[in-house]
């Protein structure tokens, strides 16, 4: 199941990412971990022994010295059922290292829970804060040099035996184990993984991945199937019936208009004839795709009030591209949809290459003024690319998030606009190409494009990538694809 979608998962951190200075929050809730700085704490590939290499791609890795990561104002826990899930590989277990931790209102103390290791094994001290905390401590149930699955659960009782620890899905054998008393502050500022934020004490000494919060008590049945399966599961979502999306083509069969898989009904018809092609799609889910000569092929998607303003409260835009040139159409530009008067309205996503931005993928938008951004030399010509777009549509120094192949890319230029996207209702979306004059058309192929009116987070654009927008399109190639993943081929995310 996934366990990031449940009701009571408060926050959930796949590291996912694999690169930049955040982990995203992939629960319903936007407790977006912030890095203390570039390469504290590093992004690693997942390796090591017992890795959960099925299902997680990356870890992060402190250095026991300065590193954490601010994941924000989480619930406080210390007088409410709880729990919290973590795979870490520790290097070294001497003293006591904070593998989760609450602080209070001021970020000067710990108020809440903190989920650690102590004496070469795992510990809780729940309802911190108040005269006495609940405590648990179950001594040498850890190893270093190798990955484990660490949990605990907590009633909310200040009786002891209702917070239980975890080491790979089972109870450890108990040393320590202390009843509380009194009532806890609930004083609550950040959240802190890998270590407390306002000195450089218990750092935790090792690597950490998949982690999540949960605000009701777990049983080792839940635990163990988070440990087995993860906390997200691949290939089980049908992104074209998302209610966000507002706009789905799988372009997988030759026709025109090109079928809009979502709930809408935004078609795509074709201009001069783009040619549809099977031969060696982008991914064994798909069996067809759309190639445009860089001249006049382009595709109008209408002007359905379904597809306005798109990026106005939050948006997202994936495609996939394979460019034989990134001069499309002649120019140093290649549309791959928009949406606008290149003036005082909407938006458009692109590649563009020339000598300030080479080989860069762009997001523009228009209002009263502008904003563009480019995360330059990321894109390859001959080569299928998963390109994504998210912006959360906001006025000021809010920026978006560009991906190529899952990963978010580096914003190398950015002007960001001070008034609000204008209005983009009067305008058709197109796809491939500019109309007005043929100088901005993609020589060379999409496929699996989606435009979703919320921002899709890290995970969320992995599994489009890995699984597809849909799961109904080609059902028994999807399934062939879907079975193979989940028994031979572990996903990347």
């Amino acid at each position: 199941m996934n366990w990031c979608d449940d009701a009571d998962c408060e926050a959930c951190w796949l590291f996912s990412e694999g690169s930049g200075t955040q982990v995203d929050d992939s629960s319903t809730n936007s407790y977006v971990g912030n890095f203390k700085g570039s390469g504290e704490p590093a992004w690693e590939s997942l390796a090591g022994d017992n890795a959960p290499t099925s299902y997680a791609s990356y870890q992060v890795h402190y250095d026991n010295s300065n590193d954490y990561i601010n994941v924000g104002s989480v619930t406080n826990l210390s007088d409410t059922t709880s729990s919290v899930v973590s795979w870490i590989y520790p290097d070294g277990l001497s003293g006591t290292d904070y593998v989760f931790v609450q602080q209070n209102s001021d970020n000067n103390a710990p108020s809440g829970t903190i989920f650690y290791t102590a004496d070469s094994g795992i510990a809780c001290l729940a309802n911190y804060s108040a005269s006495t905390g609940v405590t648990r401590e179950a001594d040498n149930s850890l190893s270093t040099g190798e990955w484990q699955h660490v949990a605990y659960t907590w009633t909310g009782s200040t009786t002891a035996t209702n917070l239980k620890l975890y080491v790979n899905g089972s109870e450890p054998t108990y040393t320590t184990t202390t009843n509380g008393s009194g009532a806890a502050s609930g004083s609550q500022g950040n959240s802190i993984l890998g270590a407390r934020s306002y000195d450089t004490n218990r750092q935790f000494d090792g690597k950490q991945t998949e982690t999540a919060v949960f605000l009701n008590v777990l049983d080792s049945t839940d635990i163990n199937d988070i440990m087995d399966n993860g906390l997200y599961e691949y290939g089980v979502t049908d992104w074209c019936d998302d209610a966000n999306c507002q706009a789905c083509y799988l372009m997988e069969v030759d026709e025109d208009p090109i079928t809009d898989s979502s709930q809408n009904s935004n078609t795509a018809a074709w201009v001069n004839d783009p040619a549809h092609a099977t031969a060696s799609p982008p991914k064994a889910y798909s069996t067809g795709y759309y190639d445009f000569d860089g001249g006049d092929d382009y595709m109008n998607s209408g002007s359905d009030s379904s597809i306005d303003d798109l990026f106005g409260s939050g948006g997202s835009i994936v495609s996939w591209l394979y460019s034989d040139s990134f001069q499309g159409g002649g120019s140093n530009f290649a549309y791959i949809a928009y949406k606008s008067d290149f003036s005082d309205y909407g938006w458009i996503f692109l590649t563009r290459d020339d000598g300030t931005d080479p080989n860069a993928l762009q997001l523009s938008v228009y209002g009263t003024d502008n904003g563009n951004w480019q995360a330059r030399g990321d894109l390859t010509e001959s080569i299928w690319m998963h390109t994504a777009v998210t912006f959360d549509g906001s006025v000021g120094n809010t920026v978006p998030t560009l991906y190529r192949d899952g990963v978010s890319l580096t914003i190398d230029a950015s002007g960001a606009q001070t008034s609000a996207i204008g209005d983009d209702s009067a305008a058709s979306m197109y796809l491939a190409g500019r109309t007005a004059d043929n100088l901005r058309n993609v020589d060379g192929k999409l496929d699996e494009m989606g435009f979703f009116n919320k921002i899709l987070d890290s995970t969320d654009i992995n599994d489009i990538m890995d699984n597809g927008l849909s799961l109904a399109a080609a059902p028994a190639t999807r399934r062939m694809w879907l079975v193979k993943n989940e028994t031979e081929m572990p996903m990347v995310r």
